[in-house]
């Protein structure tokens, strides 16, 4: 089974908008070279956290998916420690409620 990394257009843009283009793309080839999710912090399930994204106080949230015989890590969003959009983005209910809007679109991956 293959660990694959799917990253998200709204991860692409938190990363452009927080200057983290290069970092996440690091992570990304990083998670795939060495096949393992050992790299991520714990966080509620079913998402995981990469704290400390580019030795800054950024944060990459993601979740995972069985595609087949693969393993499908997905990018979801950066945050940034302590900003006003992370809190009010990370609030429990609003992560399960975008886990569920995500689970119908995701059997697809667009």
């Amino acid at each position: 089974m293959a660990l694959l990394v799917y990253v998200t257009a709204k991860c692409r843009d938190d990363a452009r908008s927080h200057g983290l283009n290069e970092e996440l793309e690091r992570f990304h080839a990083r998670v795939e070279r060495t096949q393992s999710t050992s790299l991520f912090d714990p966080f509620p399930p079913p998402y995981w956290v990469k704290k400390k994204l580019g030795g800054r106080q950024g944060r990459l949230i993601a979740t995972h998916r069985i595609v087949g015989d693969h393993a499908v890590v997905i990018f979801l969003a950066i945050l940034i420690r302590g900003s006003s959009s992370a809190k009010r983005q990370s609030a429990p209910g609003n992560m399960r409620m975008r886990a569920q809007d995500r689970s119908s679109r995701s059997r697809a991956f667009p």
